[in-house]
């Protein structure tokens, strides 16, 4: 059996989208400041709208014609793997890929381990219903629901320790009497 659960989260949109809660409220210099931008910045748009309207135009002519239809229909009908799904949302394209602040992190990591645990425990019960050994698998529960512990303060005592993304613990044994000719040779 294999059972795997990848987290998809939202995180919050990027810092250019939010933009308008960092600006300070307007007072008449800056009122009139604006204006004189406008005033010079105008007329170079103006002189520029003339192509934005062609643009704009032939994109329109495109899709009255359907020519993006046909051209979307031809691709299906050539293509075998065309990908039928739904293309990436809109607030998914906005997301920075970065949390706020920890707190956020922190609650994604808790449902996480929630719906980690509350699978593990309906496929536990399942297999006890049906009469299969569980023990093993309860065994792993825990290792698996205690996988990122933090430790604030204290002291860690244990044979072996791994501590990162793919770290691995690996445990030798040194006799006592090998360990004193290492440091008598130092």
């Amino acid at each position: 059996m294999f059972v795997e659960i990848n987290r998809c989260l939202l995180t919050p949109i990027r810092d250019e989208f939010r933009k308008i809660d960092k600006l300070p409220p307007l007072n008449a210099w800056r009122t009139i400041g604006r204006a004189l931008a406008s005033l010079v910045i105008g007329p170079i748009h103006a002189s520029l709208s003339p192509l934005i309207l062609f643009g704009r135009f032939s994109e329109a002519l495109g899709d009255l014609f359907g020519t993006k239809e046909r051209r979307r229909r031809r691709e299906i009908t050539e293509n075998r793997r065309f990908d039928y799904g739904a293309g990436q949302g809109y607030r998914q394209s906005c997301s920075s890929g970065n949390f706020g602040h920890f707190f956020q992190k922190a609650d994604g990591d808790f449902y996480t381990k929630v719906l980690e645990k509350a699978v593990l425990d309906s496929i536990i019960t399942f297999l006890d219903d049906h009469h299969v050994d569980t023990s093993d698998l309860r065994e792993r529960q825990t290792l698996i629901m205690n996988s990122g512990i933090i430790v604030h303060g204290g002291d860690v005592k244990a044979e072996s320790l791994a501590v990162g993304a793919g770290a691995q613990a690996v445990k030798t044994q040194s006799s006592p009497r090998r360990w004193k000719e290492k440091r008598g040779a130092a």
